[in-house]
């Protein structure tokens, strides 16, 4: 696609359209494209990654390591 002149340009490229429901840009790309909304959004994978990451932290804060040599016997 050939760089914008204005914002305006930009803007009606990206902005859906009433009929189809689409941005020009994505009837002519067949696929969603990225605009700068999206890079200030935080992802959504990652932010529930933190969220396990936490709940991880908070169940194994009272476990402890444990080490074993070879030949000890240990109950299964």
């Amino acid at each position: 696609m050939r760089a914008s002149k204005s914002d305006e340009d930009g803007i009606s490229r990206y902005t859906p359209h009433m009929t189809t429901g689409q941005s020009p840009a994505e009837l002519h790309a067949v696929k969603t494209l990225p605009t700068l909304f999206d890079r200030i959004k935080p992802d959504l994978n990652t932010k529930s990654d933190i969220e396990i990451w936490k709940q991880k932290m908070y169940q194994d804060r009272k476990s402890k390591s444990r080490e074993f040599r070879i030949g000890e016997e240990v109950w299964v």
